[in-house]
């Protein structure tokens, strides 16, 4: 917050923030799978 990081530090950025988003939309994808399974699956016995 100083300034005094390193002009590299800013290269690192968006490869770690795009490998997070994979993971999160990868778990999202995961979770939404689940519920509308058991969704369908609750919704079909009826």
């Amino acid at each position: 917050m100083n300034g005094e990081a390193p002009a590299t530090l800013l290269d690192s950025y968006e490869p770690e923030r795009i490998a997070f988003a994979r993971v999160v939309v990868a778990t999202t994808d995961r979770a939404f799978t689940i519920v509308t399974r058991h969704v369908s699956a609750t919704t079909s016995r009826r």
